[in-house]
């Protein structure tokens, strides 16, 4: 089917994720930045920009910060505070940090599940998906991004091209 109600229907933000047996909201107000290290060291931009280390999250202000591999982070902000994250974008470039936009191609859901059914679906540890830890793993055979909430809640972020079939499996996990 390749018409234009099924890309209506396909599009993440007319999932409803909530009915889902394991369910989840859709976090709409979203700016989302990957950064690079570039021509500097993972460590100097990590100190520089204030970024977490190893397996870390951590608050830049508005923003929430995520270690996604050796000089690799996620960072996160509601849309009222995309303006920092154009100065911070603006600071890595004149550093020789790659820091590209990549909201429109991600999801960010919160998920109303515990650590150990997401240790189960995922093979982690309870320890991986503490607080303030970040894990990227692989849920409904898509690689995905963990990352837990202080408040025991989960975000998990991911391709939204896999928005329909991780759907599907989150309805079917149980």
């Amino acid at each position: 089917m390749h018409d234009v109600a099924a890309l209506t229907l396909g599009s993440p933000s007319a999932i409803r994720w909530d009915t889902a047996r394991l369910p989840a909201r859709l976090r709409v107000d979203v700016t989302a930045i990957h950064v690079k290290a570039g021509r500097m060291r993972a460590d100097e931009v990590a100190a520089k920009f204030r970024l977490p280390g190893p397996l870390e999250r951590s608050t830049l202000g508005e923003a929430d910060a995520f270690w996604l591999a050796p000089g690799e982070w996620l960072l996160l902000t509601p849309d009222q505070d995309a303006r920092a994250m154009r100065d911070l974008r603006t600071r890595a470039a004149q550093s020789g940090v790659a820091a590209s936009p990549c909201g429109d191609r991600l999801i960010v859901l919160q998920l109303d599940a515990s650590n150990d059914i997401l240790a189960r679906l995922t093979g982690l540890t309870g320890e991986a998906l503490g607080p303030g830890r970040v894990a990227r793993t692989r849920l409904a055979d898509i690689p995905v991004i963990l990352a837990a909430e202080p408040d025991a809640q989960m975000l998990l972020i991911f391709d939204g091209t896999f928005a329909v079939h991780l759907h599907g499996w989150l309805d079917r996990a149980f």
